[in-house]
């Protein structure tokens, strides 16, 4: 399979680490322009806004694609140099959300902090929507962590039962044996 990085993908991936790269500007690099009008809006959260396109920045800029290329691709590198360019990728907001899930009936629990984060196999008792879900005690079947450009996300998802560790291997080996 080829690998290749294109202009779009390096510049939809500037577009989700806005914070950081704001860290970039006034350094006295050659891609300024291109990363304050990268940054003017948030393309990438904002659903309503579409991405710009790459002639649509060459066109603004007045810059020849070879320019651009260059540019993004200079960008790009030293975004992905954290220590030599010293970009501090802090994120310091958690939001965790709990799935619960009981024959159909869904219901969902956002916190901003916990100060015991569970683990995989843990059972947990929440009470808060027993009558929707028709249960309280959950084990947790899966985390997902999701960073966003300020924010990590954990999404933990809860079933009803108890964790069999036994069980749970063996469907893990069969889905690497996969």
């Amino acid at each position: 399979m080829d690998n290749q990085i294109t202009s779009k993908g390096m510049m939809i991936d500037i577009l989700s680490q806005r914070n950081f790269a704001r860290q970039l500007i006034g350094k006295g690099k050659d891609y300024d322009e291109i990363l304050k009008l990268l940054l003017e809006k948030d393309y990438y959260y904002d659903e309503d806004l579409p991405y710009p396109s790459v002639k649509e920045i060459i066109e603004t800029l007045k810059i020849s694609y070879s320019v651009f290329k260059r540019k993004i691709s200079l960008l790009y590198d030293d975004l992905s140099e954290v220590f030599s360019n010293n970009i501090d990728y802090t994120i310091e907001n958690v939001e965790y959300i709990f799935s619960l899930e009981f024959l159909g009936n869904w219901a969902y629990v956002k916190l901003r902090n916990l100060p015991s984060p569970p683990r995989v196999g843990d059972e947990i008792t929440i009470p808060y929507f027993k009558e929707k879900v028709q249960a309280q005690s959950f084990y947790v079947r899966s985390i997902h962590h999701e960073f966003t450009d300020d924010l990590q996300i954990v999404n933990i998802e809860l079933v009803v039962g108890h964790y069999n560790l036994y069980w749970n291997m063996l469907r893990d080996e069969k889905y690497v044996k996969l």
